[in-house]
């Protein structure tokens, strides 16, 4: 929560803007604060009106999570962007796959990889060493 220029919210702010809570709840379960948000714009509520806030949502941004260490090796020349973030995303959910899992969804690649089975699997994780290191 800030205020509307931008600058962290102020204990008087937040008291004020907690306090006028009440208010949104009357006549009957968040009407006057739902009805008041639905005439604004910016979709505040009663006391983010009066305290001069902004409720601001923070997406949590993408971390490249760990993929298991082998040898880097170059896939083939022809992959697609979207092929190439297919792989490192396999790569990186080996964590909360299954081993027969990941041997499933390799077998799916099996034009890209050439191989079957788990040799299919670490030729997939040594594709996305080489993707991750930016190679």
């Amino acid at each position: 929560m800030v205020h509307d220029n931008g600058t962290p919210v102020y204990f008087v702010s937040s008291i004020l803007r907690n306090f006028l809570r009440a208010a949104d709840f009357f006549p009957l379960f968040y009407c006057t604060g739902l009805i008041s948000m639905l005439l604004n714009s910016e979709f505040k509520r009663l006391g983010d009106m009066a305290a001069g806030t902004l409720v601001v949502y923070k997406e949590n941004s993408k971390k490249l999570k760990k993929i298991i260490k082998c040898k880097a090796k170059p896939p083939p020349a022809d992959l697609r962007i979207n092929e190439q973030q297919t792989i490192l995303d396999f790569a990186e959910r080996h964590q909360i796959l299954s081993k027969e899992r990941c041997i499933e969804l390799a077998q799916i690649l099996y034009g890209v990889t050439g191989k079957r089975g788990s040799k299919a699997v670490n030729e997939l994780y040594a594709y996305a060493n080489w993707l991750a290191k930016g190679k």
